[in-house]
C-alpha cells in the first residue's frame, strides 16, 4: 500500500524512464516510506516529503539497501532521482541490480522446487491411500487419484 501514491508514482515513472529498469512495488514490507526493488535483496526507499524528520516519518532522500543474503551488503543515500539513476546505471549499480535479480530468481526457483516436492509427496500419499490390498490399480482407483490430484491442484495444495 502506497503512503504517498502521487509522489511515489512520479519517482517510479522517472526511474523507469531514466534507467529502463522496472522494479516491483515492495511498499507492503515497510511502514515508514514507499519502496521499490527486488524482494529483500534490493530495496529503494522513496522520499515522501520535502522535510527530513525521521521522528515524523518524513524523508526527502532516496535510500538504497542491498543485501545478497550471503554477506555482501551496500547502503547509500541519494539526494535526487537523477543521482539515484546515475548510480543504478553505473557499473556498481548495474552489478547490484543484476545480483538482486539473480538472487530473487533463485529464491523463486527454490520455492517452486519446494512446492513441486510437496505436490509429489501428496501424490505419493494419494497413490498409497487409493491402493487396495491387491496392489493392483483399477479404473476406479485411477479415477480417485485423478480427482484427488485435480482437487489438490485447484486448491493450491
Amino acid at each position: 500500500m502506497l503512503h504517498t501514491p502521487e509522489l511515489s508514482n512520479y519517482h517510479y515513472d522517472k526511474i523507469v524512464n531514466l534507467t529502463g529498469i522496472y522494479f516491483e512495488d515492495i511498499s507492503y514490507i515497510h511502514d515508514l516510506a514507499d519502496s521499490i526493488g527486488f524482494g529483500i535483496y534490493l530495496q529503494i526507499f522513496l522520499p515522501n516529503s520535502a522535510n527530513d524528520d525521521a521522528d515524523e516519518e518524513q524523508f526527502n532522500t532516496f535510500h538504497v539497501e542491498f543485501d545478497d543474503q550471503q554477506g555482501v551488503t551496500f547502503s547509500d543515500t541519494f539526494d535526487t532521482v537523477e543521482d539515484l539513476c546515475k548510480f543504478l546505471q553505473s557499473c556498481n549499480g548495474k552489478h547490484i541490480v543484476e545480483i538482486a535479480l539473480r538472487s530473487l530468481r533463485e529464491e523463486n526457483r527454490k520455492q517452486l522446487r519446494e512446492e513441486k516436492s510437496m505436490v509429489l509427496g501428496k501424490f505419493q500419499q494419494i497413490f498409497v491411500d487409493c491402493m487396495d490390498d491387491t496392489n493392483i490399480l483399477t479404473h476406479d482407483m485411477l479415477k480417485r487419484i485423478k480427482d484427488t490430484a485435480e482437487n489438490l491442484l485447484l486448491n493450491d495444495f
